[in-house]
């Protein structure tokens, strides 16, 4: 297991504190610095791991009075989503969860449900038992698992699984519903990819060249790897050399160099395709060398509309978070009709925008 940073060693401590009652209901905890040289942290280290408890709702800070205990076992919140992510996930650039958050908080206000967020490794220090009383005090009626991919023996999905929780898995992938045994909103991505090589070959495009990202789970666009990538390229009467498929870190400098080589070539590519984190690297590059979209090379990016940089001529496959919060609220409002024997797989596809 790895080991914890200091914040979430004091965050364990005392919510293990608050559920075992050494601090009640109610109790008023000590001001910031004289409570952080008791536990022997500094200010920061506190005040992130007070965050994480505030998020819970085992404490409320209220201003002029203070910081006080909000836990009792006969006092249950209003009804609540667990909305788990991993920790290392939050920290990569451009991630998915960032952007889905906002369309899942507009369904919880709609619905009425207060939001806890919470990261796998959290979760892992919980005890099964811990984590059914947080359950019980915040009235959890439902766990978002978002952006993961699973092996099916990890510990804290083995604690949701035995909660009496309905889990959904808000943006699963690949085999992650058969993995799991959790209801999920499967994003067909390898489906999304046929679709845009389709429109692309209608539109009368021949040559593609392809600008992905290398992420933890290596050189893939939409789930599929450099040689799946040619081959269903092939499949729609397209072509894409090899020296026109690349994979880049991301890094604006590497990005926009990329596609810098690529116009100066004798026959440069038809289209290229592409996914939101490369787009502002990808539009200065074109603009500096007085390329203009559509006009000159047509630019198909996998994105989130609203937040798509506004480039005129682009052929938007918009990754849709909307829908797939209006999946995953509608799986969980439905949840007296398949919990927990027949949890539903609902598929997801991103829609062409122009």
């Amino acid at each position: 297991m790895a080991a914890l940073f200091k914040k979430d060693q004091i965050y364990q401590q005392l919510r293990s504190d608050i559920l075992n009652g050494k601090y009640p209901d109610g109790y008023v905890l000590p001001p910031g610095v004289e409570f952080a040289r008791q536990l022997g942290v500094g200010k920061v280290t506190l005040a992130a791991a007070l965050e994480n408890l505030e998020n819970e709702m085992l404490v409320k800070r209220v201003k002029g009075r203070g910081t006080y205990v909000n836990y009792s076992p006969e006092k249950p919140a209003g009804r609540s989503i667990l909305m788990l992510v991993g920790k290392n996930y939050m920290r990569m650039p451009n991630n998915t969860c960032l952007k889905m958050f906002p369309r899942f908080h507009r369904r919880a206000l709609e619905h009425r449900f207060n939001e806890i967020f919470f990261t796998e490794e959290e979760l892992e220090q919980m005890t099964a038992e811990e984590f059914h009383r947080m359950a019980v005090h915040a009235n959890i009626g439902g766990v978002f698992v978002f952006p993961h991919v699973f092996n099916g023996n990890e510990s804290w999905l083995k604690t949701l699984r035995q909660s009496g929780i309905p889990v959904i898995l808000a943006y699963a992938l690949r085999d992650d519903y058969a993995i799991t045994g959790c209801a999920a909103v499967t994003v067909q991505m390898k489906d999304s990819m046929r679709d845009a090589l389709r429109h692309l070959a209608r539109r009368g495009n021949k040559t593609v060249a392809v600008i992905g990202l290398k992420t933890i789970y290596g050189e893939r666009m939409l789930e599929m790897s450099p040689d799946e990538l040619h081959r269903e390229i092939e499949a729609y009467g397209l072509t894409c050399p090899d020296d026109m498929m690349f994979f880049c870190p991301p890094e604006r400098k590497v990005i926009t160099d990329t596609v810098k080589s690529l116009l100066r070539r004798e026959t440069a590519p038809d289209v290229i395709i592409t996914e939101g984190a490369t787009l502002p690297a990808l539009s200065g590059a074109l603009h500096e060398c007085g390329k203009t979209i559509a006009k000159d090379i047509d630019v198909l990016v996998f994105t989130d509309k609203e937040t798509a940089i506004p480039e005129p001529g682009l052929i938007i496959f918009d990754c849709n978070y909307d829908g797939i919060a209006a999946k995953s609220y509608q799986i969980l409002l439905e949840a007296d009709k398949w919990f927990p024997d027949s949890p539903p797989n609902r598929y997801h596809y991103y829609l062409l925008e122009e």
